[in-house]
């Protein structure tokens, strides 16, 4: 009795430690894709706001406002959903393979 508990708490503590690796190489891959997405949104909610300032006539805080979330996807007015922009990068791609083949618990 007194081993299977022992053998149990080892266990208990190598998957929690790959568990912990494994969310520690996920942030990680998470960071990289929103790092590269955002490089590639930048510009483009920049030109956004520019856009906005200067054929709307509206103030500058306004317009950084209102494309704050540029790029994120979410719904729109109609209710329907709209995709996230460049979730197709290959920092993306590496970390929705990763998060698919993630050890369950």
């Amino acid at each position: 009795m007194k081993g299977s508990i022992h053998a149990i708490f080892a266990a208990s503590l190598l998957f929690g430690s790959i568990a912990a690796a494994e969310d520690a190489s996920l942030s990680a891959l998470k960071q990289r894709c929103e790092a590269a997405r955002e490089a590639k949104i930048a510009p483009l909610r920049a030109a956004a706001i520019d856009e906005c300032v200067t054929k709307q006539k509206k103030d500058r805080a306004s317009c950084e406002r209102f494309y704050r979330d540029y790029g994120n996807g979410g719904r729109t007015a109609a209710g329907a959903a709209k995709q996230r922009m460049f979730n197709d990068l290959p920092e993306c791609l590496e970390l929705y393979e990763a998060e698919k083949n993630r050890t369950k618990p």
